[in-house]
């Protein structure tokens, strides 16, 4: 038994070889190239968020752009999206009068976006006739509509504890709040929101989008409007919840339960290990490039002082 497991891991381990090996050079460069310019076009949003959040701080799109390289890098490979604080501790190191609880706000502000267009994405997929998985997933709402009685009573809790908690911390809640605040100043300009963030990230959606169809290409997998929206979707749920870098494992199994009605399951895995494995090598490199650049040294976990000296200190 045991040794018809082992042939079985070395039959697919073979097969999935087969399958990157045969990957088309010209289309993995193209997506390459465009996975490149998805991340300067993201950097430039968040780095026009910074901005109207610290209009003083003289920040740099250099500066912004080599944090951020120096973030996705680090989340490629680390979990729980450690390059998040490493993006903070850099921007710090270039603009020492911006505080952490501003610019932790200035990332919710850029994944908003993300948000909406994950579940785009998955409606999407399954208006197109994403029938593989469809019919498991359980509607968020589940809970609310079985449970109201108990939701109401913790939201309740919750409330109170808020007002209790700020109640007692006074000035220090109100100073929290108002610098916090910050990184969602750009929302209060719509205008200058739809010009300087919306429109860089629907151009980097466009770009990933593009990416995605040139790796499905690659990997000689039906190249459909459905097929792309379908991993955006999965490449957007598997980062939700950062249990590994960049939800690696978890995104190759939930692309197979997607695609897996149309296509053999060691060639999704073999496109979807493929493109990360990539993107990935990519990814560090710049991060590296940019660190060097920014720090002098490889060390990022220097870098990670001046983010983690303003946060809260743990209680006993």
């Amino acid at each position: 038994m045991v040794l018809d497991g082992l042939e079985s891991v070395g039959s697919l381990a073979a097969t999935l070889a087969e399958h990157v090996a045969g990957a088309s050079l010209l289309l993995l460069a193209a997506a390459l190239a465009l996975h490149l310019g998805k991340t300067l076009a993201r950097a430039r949003a968040w780095h026009n968020i910074v901005l109207t959040a610290y209009p003083g701080a003289g920040l740099r799109y250099r500066d912004c752009l080599g944090a951020y390289l120096c973030g996705v890098g680090v989340n490629s490979v680390a979990p729980a999206r450690a390059g998040e604080v490493l993006k903070l501790g850099l921007v710090k190191r270039r603009a020492p009068e911006t505080r952490v609880e501003g610019l932790a706000t200035t990332l919710v502000t850029e994944s908003a976006f993300d948000a909406v267009a994950g579940a785009a994405a998955l409606t999407g997929g399954l208006a197109l006739g994403w029938a593989s998985l469809g019919g498991s997933v359980v509607s968020p709402l589940h809970p609310v509509l079985h449970h109201p009685w108990l939701v109401t009573a913790a939201a309740g809790g919750i409330a109170v504890a808020a007002a209790l908690a700020s109640r007692r911390l006074g000035g220090k809640a109100r100073a929290f709040a108002h610098e916090a605040g910050r990184g969602l100043a750009v929302f209060g300009h719509p205008a200058q929101y739809l010009r300087a963030v919306l429109s860089w990230q629907a151009l980097a959606l466009v770009l990933r989008l593009g990416s995605i169809a040139c790796f499905l290409g690659a990997f000689h997998l039906p190249v459909t409007a459905q097929a792309t929206l379908v991993v955006l979707a999965v490449q957007c749920a598997s980062s939700v919840v950062p249990l590994t870098p960049n939800g690696a494992g978890t995104q190759q199994a939930l692309l197979v339960v997607a695609l897996g009605a149309s296509v053999a399951a060691p060639r999704i895995v073999a496109f979807g290990a493929g493109a990360q494995l990539v993107t990935t090598v990519a990814d560090v490199v710049l991060a590296g490039a940019s660190l060097v650049l920014m720090t002098g040294s490889l060390r990022w976990r220097g870098a990670l002082r001046p983010a983690e000296e303003e946060l809260p200190a743990p209680a006993a």
